[in-house]
């Protein structure tokens, strides 16, 4: 590697997209990231916008050191593990874009399990009486699943819930992003005290809770570990606690007949269904990768 190459990005006044490619590639291998080169060409993508054609075949065009200082910035963050999305402000999810960033959940495709469990209950059932589902949506974060399922479907309201103003935040701007905040209501509040005044109403509570136990949280990947937010993903001394709470107060959530469907961890779904006392219909699904990923249970007609 010359010494060119090697010199800070910040102190470099032009180079190439070649250079900036080949060195970006490089910092970014050097911390252990296996998708370096697609990253590298993502991230000058960003700075230039420019796309993948055109990155790859317009190699000489110098960079302005705007742009330069703006790769090296994004590159210094991505060597310290910060999540992808939060550099890109955004995170695909059904086929839909959503904007993330530092203080929300990253939406995963496991999650679309979920949702895809939800639809296919609503798609299945015959209308509610008034002529539109209410759905509550436990911990939204980034409003992924909230957003999607009245994306997906005209008569579905949603009243969202979360801990965290910031998730709101980002959840209230994807609403509106994908044109169905008027059939959004966000709640700020912890569990299900937010919902305590429409106990009964709902036709389905779903959440991707928190799950993961609070000693495994050390060994996350540093991308998670690291930058999301904790609140989202510490469930626990057995990654339960919150699992645990929808279980048995769901029951007073939803009408007769109504679904909880939740999302839990691999290995989990067992000591989920114990829990699950006084529902029915308890079904388990599998993510893609053959792990037991989402539980839905109905509550009793009578």
């Amino acid at each position: 590697m010359g010494e060119y190459e090697n010199r800070k990005m910040s102190e470099v006044q032009t180079v190439t997209i070649e250079a900036a490619l080949r060195q970006g590639s490089r910092r970014l291998r050097s911390v252990g990231l296996g998708s370096a080169d697609l990253e590298a060409s993502l991230l000058v993508g960003m700075v230039t916008g420019l796309d993948r054609l055109a990155i790859l075949t317009r190699t000489a065009t110098e960079l302005t050191p705007e742009q330069w200082a703006s790769l090296d910035a994004f590159l210094s963050r991505r060597e310290k593990h910060e999540p992808f999305q939060y550099l890109s402000g955004q995170q695909q999810f059904m086929s839909l874009e959503f904007e993330v960033g530092p203080g929300v959940l990253v939406p995963r495709p496991e999650t679309e399990h979920l949702v895809e469990a939800v639809l296919d209950r609503i798609a299945e059932a015959p209308r509610p009486t008034g002529g539109e589902w209410l759905v509550a949506d436990v911990g939204t974060g980034s409003g992924a699943i909230a957003v999607t399922l009245a994306s997906y479907i005209n008569d579905v309201r949603v009243v969202a819930t979360d801990l965290s103003p910031d998730a709101l935040d980002f959840a209230r701007r994807n609403a509106q992003r994908h044109g169905v905040f008027d059939r959004l209501e966000f709640r700020l509040g912890d569990g299900l005290e937010p919902l305590a005044d429409r106990a009964g109403e709902f036709d389905i509570l779903v959440s991707n809770p928190p799950y993961i136990p609070t000693q495994e949280i050390a060994g996350l990947d540093p991308e998670v570990r690291d930058f999301e937010p904790r609140l989202a993903l510490d469930g626990g001394d057995d990654g339960l606690a919150i699992l645990s709470l929808l279980a048995r107060q769901g029951l007073s959530m939803v009408k007769p007949g109504g679904w909880l469907a939740v999302e839990v961890m691999a290995g989990q779904a067992q000591s989920v269904e114990r829990l699950l006392s006084g529902w029915q219909e308890i079904e388990i699904l599998k993510d893609l990768l053959g792990h037991q990923r989402v539980l839905v249970a109905r509550r009793p007609q009578g």
